[in-house]
C-alpha cells in the first residue's frame, strides 16, 4: 500500500519528488517557484526634460545623417564638374547662358542653365540629367557613370550654341529683308531717286497749266477791253 505520507509530500512539492527537485552546482536543492509573483518595484517616473532630451538626440542623428547624404551627393556632382572642365574651358566669353555650378539646396543640383541642372536620383548613386520645357520636365540622361552624363551635358551645350547660332542667321536676315523693303541701299537709292524725278515732273506740270490759265484770262481780258 502507498504511504499517505508520500502522497502528501508529492502535493507539498507540486508532484515532483524530492529527488526531482532541480538542484544548483554545489548539489544542494533549489527553491521551487510556489508561483507567487515577486512584490512589484516602484513605478518609474515620467519627466519630461528626459524625454526632450532623447528626441533631441534622435533629431540630431537623424540630421547628420542627412548631412552625410547630402555630403556624398554633392561630392559626386562635383566629380561630374571635374569631367566638364574641358567643356568649361572653351565656353564662349560672351556666352552667359551656362553656369555650371553646383548649388547646395534639397537636393543639391548642378545647373547646366537657367532650365537643365543635374541632380542625384533617390539611391544617391544615378545621376539625373533634366531639362525644364513648356511641356514639362523631360529626363535627358539617367546613369550611374559619370562620363556618359558629361557627354549628355556636353551634347546638351553643344545643341545650346547651334541653335543661338541660327537665331543670329535669322536675325541677320530678318533685318536685310526689312532694309530693302523699307528702300534702304542701292536698289533703294534708284527707287528713291525715280520718285523724286516724277515729283518733280508734276510740279512742272502744274506750273505750266497755271501759266496757261493767266495767260488765257490776260488774253480775255484784252479782248474785252478792246470792244
Amino acid at each position: 500500500m502507498n504511504d499517505p505520507r508520500n502522497a502528501f509530500a508529492d502535493r507539498q512539492d507540486g508532484g515532483r519528488r524530492a529527488d526531482e527537485l532541480p538542484t544548483d552546482p554545489a548539489g544542494e536543492a533549489m527553491p521551487v517557484d510556489s508561483g507567487d509573483s515577486a512584490p512589484a518595484g516602484p513605478e518609474p517616473v515620467h519627466r519630461l526634460h528626459e524625454a526632450v532630451r532623447r528626441v533631441k538626440l534622435a533629431e540630431a542623428e537623424r540630421m547628420d545623417a542627412v548631412t552625410e547624404l547630402r555630403q556624398a551627393e554633392i561630392a559626386r556632382l562635383e566629380l561630374l564638374r571635374d569631367a566638364l572642365a574641358g567643356v568649361i574651358a572653351e565656353l564662349p566669353d560672351d556666352d552667359d547662358r551656362f553656369e555650371l555650378a553646383i548649388l547646395p539646396g534639397d537636393p543639391p543640383r548642378l545647373w547646366v542653365d537657367v532650365t537643365g541642372h543635374v541632380v542625384m536620383a533617390r539611391d544617391r548613386q544615378t545621376y539625373r540629367f533634366v531639362n525644364d520645357t513648356r511641356l514639362g520636365r523631360v529626363v535627358l540622361a539617367e546613369t550611374d557613370d559619370v562620363n556618359r552624363v558629361a557627354d549628355a551635358v556636353t551634347t546638351y551645350i553643344a545643341e545650346r550654341l547651334v541653335e543661338r547660332e541660327k537665331a543670329f542667321a535669322a536675325d541677320y536676315v530678318r533685318e536685310r529683308v526689312n532694309r530693302d523693303a523699307t528702300g534702304a541701299g542701292p536698289a533703294g537709292g534708284r527707287s528713291a531717286g525715280a520718285g523724286e524725278e516724277a515729283a518733280h515732273s508734276t510740279w512742272k506740270a502744274t506750273f505750266a497749266l497755271i501759266g496757261a490759265m493767266v495767260i488765257g484770262a490776260l488774253l480775255v481780258a484784252a479782248y474785252l477791253d478792246l470792244f
